[in-house]
């Protein structure tokens, strides 16, 4: 989402490029972007796992 819209409004690149230039830019941002999706994929489970498994956490079991 990001990209299309400063591709039309901030950079002014909508004009000289393609669509298919602007998917494979799209495909590269989104691809080195993943390890860090994944990264906080992971953060986020472990915090959900360690909140599930401390004494009082009935409530994160039940939503878990």
């Amino acid at each position: 989402m990001v990209l299309p819209h400063l591709t039309a409004n901030y950079l002014q690149l909508v004009p000289r490029l393609s669509p298919g230039q602007a998917c494979h830019l799209e495909r590269k941002a989104h691809q080195a972007a993943q390890p860090f999706i994944r990264e906080e994929a992971l953060n986020r489970r472990l915090d959900a796992y360690i909140q599930w498994q401390t004494p009082g956490g009935a409530e994160h079991r039940r939503i878990f």
